[in-house]
């Protein structure tokens, strides 16, 4: 389906790395820290998505209290230290990468803050695959602002004709929408099905085998 296109723009949790246990546990420490009840797992991946600062204010407003000013600086604290604890790429994530990466330029395009999707992607071994990581501060924006796209399809030295949106959420398809690449969600990630269809994208890959079946000839 998708063979011939040569850029590949990947969204970083929930579509190559399940981050969950750590974000959460980080949350949550922050939370104990201030007398809050933790949060289930579950409750803190549907808060995923806008990034780090609306996580925390979403956490603390699960309960009806105040974000104390230096919540957002503690969560980055714990989590840098931690981030990888039990972070690893989604079965399957690394093999096809590595089958994708001699021929196609490949992007993380994440709103994760950029110096930890950096360090995440080396630290798991995957910067052999990736050719350029870009983050909120690449462009100033978020998902599903498509400037962060555009961004790393310069870098890539790449159009958005020539591209694939990979994502697990539907800010990353209207991102791809946007940014004019063919967008694919993931259902292994941490949206539910029915959000993810009604985000409309060109398709949808239940494993990342179907994945592989868009973006490989066979």
């Amino acid at each position: 389906m998708y063979r011939d296109r040569p850029a590949l723009l990947f969204d970083l949790d929930g579509t190559l790395i399940d981050s969950g246990d750590d974000l959460a546990t980080s949350l949550n420490h922050v939370l104990r820290q201030d007398s809050l009840p933790a949060l289930p797992r579950s409750r803190v991946l549907e808060m995923l998505g806008a990034g780090a600062s609306v996580l925390v204010a979403r956490a603390y407003a699960q309960h009806g209290a105040e974000e104390p000013a230096d919540a957002l600086a503690r969560y980055r604290a714990h989590y840098r230290r931690h981030c990888l604890d039990s972070t690893r790429p989604f079965a399957g994530i690394r093999a096809l990468l590595r089958r994708l990466a001699p021929d196609r330029a490949i992007a993380v395009v994440t709103n994760k803050p950029l110096d930890f999707a950096e360090q995440m992607v080396a630290g798991l071994d995957l910067d052999r695959f990736v050719r350029t990581v870009a983050g909120p501060e690449t462009a100033n924006s978020r998902k599903p602002d498509p400037e962060m796209l555009l961004a790393a399809l310069a870098a890539l030295g790449h159009g958005p004709e020539e591209a694939v949106m990979i994502g697990d959420s539907p800010a990353d398809v209207e991102a791809g929408r946007r940014a004019g690449t063919a967008t694919v969600a993931v259902l292994w990630g941490y949206r539910h099905r029915d959000r993810l269809a009604a985000s409309a994208p060109d398709h949808l890959a239940a494993t990342v085998d179907q994945l592989g079946e868009l973006l490989i000839a066979s």
